[in-house]
C-alpha cells in the first residue's frame, strides 16, 4: 500500500509557499522535471520490452510524469517536516532543499501489469534488466505478505546523472496482476464508503470488504522471494483501528467515571475528555513498525492497548489534603482496575524536553508530551466482548487525572502555549514558549507532598500479572512461524491464531508441534 506516503504529510497539512524557500525550490523542481523527461527514454523501453515478452501492459503511461503542482506540495510538506524534526531533537537545521527535491522517488513513474502466472519471472528479469543497464534498486517494497486491502510491489530505481545531487534521478515501478490492479482500481467504493461513514459497524463491514477483495487475489507463485516484504498500514487501517479505540473507550467511560466518584469521594467535580480520531491516527502512526513483515493488525491490536491518552478522566480535589487524598484513592483503584501502569507527575518542574517522568511512556514513541500540571494515573478498566475479531477484549486504558481547581483551571492556557511551542520552527521561539509554560505553573499553588506523588513500587514496571501481555507474545510468535501465504488471512481469521489452526497443513511439519503447543497455551490463557 502507499499507506507511508499518504499518511507522511497529515500531520504537517497543508503548507504555504515560502518566497525565500521557492528561490531554491522552484528551480530544483524545474531541474528534476526536466531530467525526468530527458532519461525517461531509456526506462520506457525497458519496461515496454517486459510487457511484450511477458504478455503484460504498461498502465496509465500518459501519467508517468507528475505535475509541477504535485511536486512542489510534496516538497514544501517535506520542507516543513525536516525542520520541525530537528526542532523536537533540539536543534536548528538549514535544509538542503535541491538535496532533498532529489529524493523525490516519482517525478517519473510506471505501473505495470503481468499476469499471475508469470507475475514472478517477470519482476525478476525487469529487476534484472535495470541492474544489467545501471539502475540501481533503491528501495524494495514486496506488499505481497497480504492483511491489510494492497497486494503488489512498489520498487524505487536510480538512473546515474550529474543533474542530480546525489548523482541519479529516482524513478519508482509499480508491479500488478491484472486481478491485484482490479482490486486496488474496484476497491474505491468500499474505501470512499469506509472513509466518509460515521457509524463504526458500517465502517467494520467496508474494511471488511475491502480485506476481502484483497484476499481473494491470487498470490503468485514465489512471489514471497522477491525482496522485501513488508506490510504497511494504509490510512484507512489506521482510521479503522482509531475508530474501534475510541468507540470502546466512549462504550466504558461510563463506569470509569463511576469508579473514580467512587475512589475519591472529596472530589468537586468529574469530567472526562477523549482524543479525536485524528489524534488517534497520528499516535497508531507513530507506534507502527513500518519496515516489518508482520501483520499490521497484530501491531495496531497492540498498540491500541497502549493509548491510555484516549480517555482521560479528570478528576478535581480540595488543594488542602490533595497529595493524601489523591494516595488513598490508588488503593481504591487498584481494587477497581484491572492494572495500574504508571504514573507521570506534572508537579515536577517543567523539563526542556517536555518528556514524561516514567521511563515506561518515556520509552513509549508515541510518548505524549507533558507540559500539564496534575497527577496522571495510567489505568486499565475491565473489557468487554464488543463482537469484533481483531480487538482485544480483556482491558481497556485510560487516564485518571488528578488535578486541583487552580491547576485545571491552567489547562487551556498551557494546552494553547503548547501548541504554540510545537508550531514553533527555532530553538529560540521554543525557548520563549517554554518560559511563558513555566511562568503559567509557577502562578498555580503546589499542593504540599504533590511533587513526591509516584505509584507505589508493587504498581509499577508490570509486577501485576499481565496474561494479556503474554498472549499477545505468543500470537506474534505464531504469525512469525505461519507460513507466509497465509499471512493474508489473519485479517478475515480475526488473527494469526485462528488462521494458522484453520490453515494448520500449511505450516512446516518441523514446526507444527511448537506451533500447536503454542496455540493451545494461547487458548488456556
Amino acid at each position: 500500500s502507499n499507506a507511508s506516503k499518504q499518511q507522511a504529510g497529515s500531520q504537517a497539512g497543508s503548507v504555504r509557499p515560502n518566497k525565500r524557500d521557492d528561490r531554491e525550490l522552484l528551480p530544483a523542481t524545474d531541474k528534476i522535471m526536466a531530467c525526468a523527461k530527458l532519461e525517461e527514454p531509456k526506462v520506457t523501453p525497458v519496461l515496454r520490452s517486459i510487457v511484450d515478452k511477458y504478455n503484460g501492459e504498461l498502465s496509465g503511461l500518459t501519467f508517468k510524469f507528475k505535475d509541477k503542482a504535485s511536486l512542489l506540495r510534496k516538497s514544501r510538506t517535506r520542507i516543513d517536516r525536516q525542520r520541525l524534526d530537528a526542532i523536537n531533537e533540539g536543534k536548528e537545521i538549514a535544509v538542503d532543499i535541491p538535496k532533498l527535491v532529489w529524493t523525490t522517488t516519482d517525478a517519473l513513474r510506471y505501473t505495470v501489469l503481468l499476469p499471475t502466472e508469470v507475475y514472478t519471472t517477470g519482476v525478476n528479469a525487469a529487476m534484472a534488466e535495470f541492474k544489467k543497464m545501471g539502475m540501481e534498486a533503491k528501495e524494495l517494497k514486496n506488499f505481497w505478505p497480504g492483511g491489510d486491502n494492497y497486494q503488489g510491489i512498489n520498487d524505487v530505481f536510480g538512473i546515474q546523472t550529474s543533474a542530480s545531487p546525489s548523482g541519479c534521478l529516482l524513478f519508482e515501478v509499480q508491479f500488478h496482476t491484472p486481478e491485484s490492479f482490479e482490486s486496488k482500481m474496484n476497491s474505491h467504493h468500499f474505501y470512499e464508503n469506509f472513509r466518509t461513514t460515521h457509524d463504526p459497524d458500517e465502517k467494520i463491514r467496508n474494511w471488511k470488504e475491502l480485506c476481502a477483495s484483497a484476499h481473494q487475489v491470487p498470490v503468485p507463485k514465489d512471489v514471497l522471494d522477491i525482496p522485501h516484504t513488508r506490510s504497511n498500514p494504509n490510512p484507512g487501517e489506521l482510521e479503522l483501528y482509531a475508530e474501534l479505540a475510541l468507540r470502546r473507550a466512549m462504550a466504558t467511560e461510563p463506569e470509569v467515571k463511576a469508579s473514580a466518584e467512587f475512589c475519591f469521594p472529596t472530589a468537586r467535580n468529574i469530567v472526562s475528555e477523549f482524543v479525536p480520531i485524528e489524534g488517534i491516527e497520528q499516535l497508531l502512526d507513530s507506534m507502527i513498525n513500518k519496515e516489518d513483515d508482520i501483520d499490521d493488525g497484530l501491531e495496531l491490536k497492540a498498540c491500541c492497548q497502549q493509548l491510555h491518552e484516549i480517555l482521560v478522566v479528570t478528576v478535581v480535589i480540595p488543594e488542602e489534603g490533595y497529595a493524601s487524598d489523591a494516595l488513598k484513592a490508588v488503593d481504591l483503584l487498584r481494587q477497581r482496575f484491572t492494572k495500574l501502569e504508571c504514573d507521570h507527575n506534572g508537579w515536577c518542574d517543567l523539563r526542556r524536553d517536555l518528556a514524561p517522568s516514567t521511563a515506561f511512556l518515556l520509552e513509549r514513541k508515541a510518548k505524549r508530551k507533558f507540559c500539564n500540571l496534575g497527577w496522571f494515573i495510567y489505568l486499565e478498566t475491565p473489557g468487554y466482548n464488543d463482537n469484533v475479531a481483531f480487538t482485544d477484549d480483556t482491558s481497556i486504558p485510560c487516564i485518571v487525572a488528578v488535578h486541583t481547581s487552580a491547576s485545571l483551571a491552567s489547562e487551556e492556557q498551557l494546552r494553547k502555549t503548547l501548541s504554540d511551542f510545537q508550531r514553533a520552527r527555532t530553538l529560540k521561539e521554543r525557548e520563549r514558549h517554554l518560559q511563558a509554560m513555566r511562568n503559567i505553573r509557577a502562578s498555580v499553588p503546589t499542593p504540599v507532598g504533590a511533587p513526591e506523588l509516584r505509584l507505589p513500587e508493587s504498581d509499577r514496571h508490570d509486577v501485576i500479572p499481565d496474561r494479556e501481555r503474554l498472549k499477545k507474545q505468543l500470537e506474534m510468535d505464531i504469525a512469525e512461524d505461519a507460513p507466509s501465504c497465509i499471512h493474508c488471512c489473519f485479517g478475515c481469521c480475526g488473527g494469526p491464531v485462528k488462521a494458522v489452526e484453520t490453515c494448520m497443513c500449511t505450516v512446516p511439519e518441523d514446526k507444527k508441534d511448537i506451533v500447536r503447543e503454542a496455540i493451545q497455551e494461547c487458548r488456556n490463557l
